[in-house]
């Protein structure tokens, strides 16, 4: 919003006033632009009200109130994020379209580490409803699927289950309606593009060059949007043969990657 001047703010009084100022060398144009300048301290601070209302564009000191509307607690002070960013993080995971998209970005702020969320309520093997069947489901393992005999009891597991009744927080079960899996990749990716790859015969290298059979691990590639759930391209994961061989995952050869998971919920 434009602030007024005191031109358009004079010229808005009648011409009959406008004549007589002029007789009188414009007393009241100066009183105008007196007015002016007040008029536009209100005027601004009704911009304000109107931008504090917004994480985007607040004063510093409106962040913590818009903080705590989302249920944002202050902590100590994170290196390289200032609180109107984690403020406006809070507000985003607010907003997100369902748990598990919450629960993956919340972790991975929190901890730093690449986190995928499972939601194993997804995998229990029950019967279906004739008006949402679900063609990408078998109950029984194919053994000839090598993808998903690898993928088992992975954070990327497809296979189906019975429903386990235990605690999941005392490893007696995780397929259950109400259990949620969080997978961490602890370690971060190490970079070496010098190494040397270690010859053990004809067109058989390691390339670990102490010749220890230590696996490639992915470069992790960002996620496109906050509405996404990792996936194994996102994640610091083991380079297998098949996925190699297919193509799903980049390959970086001159790079010798370590990295460990874990799950809990």
């Amino acid at each position: 919003m434009s602030s007024m001047s005191p031109e358009t703010l004079y010229n808005l009084l009648p011409e009959v006033y406008r004549r007589r100022d002029e007789e009188q060398g414009f007393p009241l144009k100066a009183l105008m632009a007196i007015l002016a300048e007040q008029a536009a301290i209100v005027q601004h601070d009704i911009d304000r009200l109107y931008d504090n209302q917004f994480i985007d564009t607040c004063d510093e000191w409106a962040v913590p109130y818009l903080g705590e509307l989302v249920g944002y607690r202050y902590g100590p002070a994170i290196p390289g994020v200032s609180q109107r960013a984690a403020a406006a993080n809070q507000i985003a995971l607010t907003r997100r379209r369902g748990v598990a998209l919450a629960l993956e970005q919340l972790a991975t702020d929190t901890t730093r580490w690449p986190a995928r969320v499972v939601e194993f309520f997804q995998l229990l093997a029950r019967p279906e409803h004739m008006a949402a069947p679900q063609t990408q489901r078998h109950y029984t393992l194919n053994l000839r699927d090598s993808a998903k005999c690898e993928a088992l009891n992975t954070a990327f597991d497809t296979a189906s289950y019975t429903m386990a009744t235990g605690r999941i927080s005392q490893g007696e079960g995780r397929h259950h309606f109400r259990h949620v899996g969080l997978f961490l990749w602890r370690l971060r990716h190490y970079r070496q593009p010098i190494t040397l790859a270690h010859r053990v015969a004809a067109r058989r290298y390691l390339f670990n060059p102490l010749a220890i059979n230590t696996p490639l691990f992915n470069q992790p590639l960002p996620e496109p949007d906050i509405n996404h759930l990792a996936r194994e391209e996102n994640l610091p994961v083991p380079l297998l043969r098949r996925s190699i061989a297919g193509d799903s995952l980049p390959l970086f050869c001159p790079m010798l990657l370590l990295s460990s998971w874990t799950a809990f919920c």
